[in-house]
Parts: C-alpha cells; structure tokens; sequence
C-alpha cells in the first residue's frame, strides 16, 4: 500500500491537479493508495508567489498529525510506502522517528521541488539556507528514495551536497519526471490558423522568473520587426484563474520564459502542449524538456526564434510521454523494479 501525502492543493498551481492524477496515476500502475490530506488555512496565493507561507505549514502539520494518528491505529503496516509529493517536509523526520523507534519496516519516499542547493529558490533568496541546508541534509539521509523531474535537478542536489555524502545519496535520488496530462488540455485549443500572433509569459511575475527580461525581448523585438501586430502578454496581467490561463496558452503561438530558476518547468510544457511554439533559454532543465529548436543562448537570438515561431504554419508538436508515464516510473523504483 502506498499512503500519498499530497501538497496543499493550489488552484493556481499543478497541486490541485496532483490531487486528480497521482491517484489515478497509481491506480493505473497497479498500486493501490490511500491519500491523507491536511487542513486548508488560506485559499489563493498572491501574485508573484507560489505558496503562503502560513498555509503550507498549517497543511502539513494538520497532515502530519492525522497521519501519525493513522500509524498509531495501524493503518500503515510492515511493507507499506510513504509517498510525500513535496519532499522539503517536516513530516518525514516523524516517520523516520517513529519507524525506527518502532521497527516498522516501511519504506519513506518523497518528490522534490526545490530548495536550498537552488541559489535561486525562495529558502536561498531569504537567507533560510543557514540552517535549512542542515536540516535537509537530516532529511535526506532519512528518506529511502527521493524523486526528481529532471537530471538537471539531480546534478543541482548532488552537486550541493557535501562530498562523502555524495554516493550515498546518489543511489537514493531518481529521474522519474513528474505527472502532466495533456489530454485534460485539448478544450482549450484554438485552431492555429485562428491564433494572433500573440506571444505569452506564462510564468509568475517573480525575479527568479524575470520578468524583466521578457520586456527587453519585446523592446528588442520592435526594434527590430517594428509594428507587425504582435501581441506581448504577461499571463498574470490577465489571469483570471486557471480555465483562463489555459486558454490564453491556447489561443497564442508562442511561450517564452526567461527563467533563472527551473528544474521542471511545467508553465512551459503546459504551452507546448497547447500548442505553443516554445523559446526558452538554454540552461536549467529546458535542454530536457524543450525542443532544442526553440532554445536561445541570447536575447538577441531569441528575438530571431520568436519572429519564426510566430510565422509558423502549424503548432508546436508535443510528445508528452515523459511525463504521462512519471507515475509508473515512480511506482518501478518503489517496488525494486526502476533505476
């Protein structure tokens, strides 16, 4: 049995739809779970950020108390696997507390985002990573495996480590990708032939995805081209929730990020698989991700792929087996089977 611990549910955010697909996901792979949820203290986030603050950690210690009220009851037996779809969590120093003190054999998994080995994470931007990067370091040697979406990722956290603890964590930290669904997308598709030439930021407006830089792309890109009716959109300038996020993705040609910071990247896979032509630097983890086609070294060469993405005959082609498939790899490498 696999006992999924969920993030708190985002609307804004692929939380919400993890709560829908790794469930499913599961199911679909032959592993049965049962999903433990915490308490919502704020709904919505503001913009420019990803999570509150106080939210997250009020989810995760209502969660963290319910589930050790269900280890206590004996809901999770010898055999089972703990599943924390957001790894930076105190609940894993209870689990390994309470497994080794009891001699419950059961193993702890967890799906890192972020954290302090990204210089660019929240954690690192307010100083956090003086003691944070400690109490990760507990963490991981508590954990049996840790998932991440990308080898970019993996290199980041193994890279950040500290040398004799290198190997060890090595073998405990595997590529898998994590969950998107496509299919759930294709509503939200206008006919390329009806599209504007419209190019989209999809990102929050934070600086570690620069916003700033998308400006200067626009500038540059007039200066060059002139007036040839391009739109240039921020999407959190007309957000109005995710159904329309979706649909400004899907009625324009072209995504652009300019990110500092990306170890997924799931704003821009979300536009490929609308249909998105995407030009996205190359570095982080679009080398992976990306059509090697649409990644830029220089704001002047992307200004050059945007003109032709947006003069292309038809859309981006988007094979999202990768990430259709994350859940499964997920489940190989608990049951022995997976790298």
């Amino acid at each position: 049995m696999i006992h999924l611990l969920p993030i708190e549910p985002i609307a804004e955010r692929y939380s919400a739809d993890w709560l829908r697909w790794w469930p499913r996901g599961l199911q679909d792979a032959g592993a049965p779970c049962l999903v433990h949820h915490g308490e919502d203290l704020a709904q919505g986030i503001e913009v420019g950020q990803f999570l509150d603050v106080f939210g997250t950690h009020y989810y995760k210690a209502t969660q963290v108390a319910q589930f050790i009220k269900a280890m206590r009851s004996g809901a999770v037996k010898a055999g089972d696997t703990v599943l924390l779809l957001d790894g930076w969590n105190p609940m894993v120093e209870c689990l390994a507390y309470i497994r080794d003190a009891m001699g419950l054999k059961v193993k702890i998994a967890g799906c890192l985002h972020a954290g302090t080995w990204d210089a660019w994470d929240f954690l690192s931007q307010k100083g956090l990573g003086r003691w944070a990067a400690s109490v990760e370091r507990g963490w991981f040697e508590a954990y049996d495996h840790l998932f991440v979406a990308t080898g970019f990722h993996r290199n980041l956290i193994l890279e950040h480590a500290m040398a004799g603890e290198r190997s060890a964590l090595a073998r405990r930290v595997h590529v898998t990708g994590f969950p998107l669904y496509a299919g759930e997308l294709a509503q939200y598709q206008t006919p390329w032939a009806d599209r504007p030439r419209r190019v989209v930021f999809p990102h929050r407006l934070a600086l570690e995805k620069d916003p700033d830089a998308f400006a200067r792309l626009e500038a540059s890109y007039r200066n060059k081209y002139g007036d040839d009716g391009t739109e240039w959109v921020r999407s959190r300038d007309v957000y109005t929730g995710k159904s329309s996020y979706y649909t400004l993705l899907g009625g324009s040609r072209v995504s652009v990020s300019t990110a500092k910071q990306e170890t997924w990247g799931i704003a821009m896979l979300e536009s490929l698989a609308l249909g998105c032509h995407t030009i996205a630097p190359y570095r982080l983890s679009y080398p992976e991700t990306l059509p090697r086609k649409g990644l830029y070294d220089s704001l002047d060469e992307a200004v050059a792929l945007i003109h032709t993405a947006l003069d292309a005959k038809q859309p981006a082609a988007y094979d999202g087996t990768a990430w259709e498939t994350a859940i499964a790899q997920v489940v190989k490498v608990l049951q022995g089977n997976g790298a």
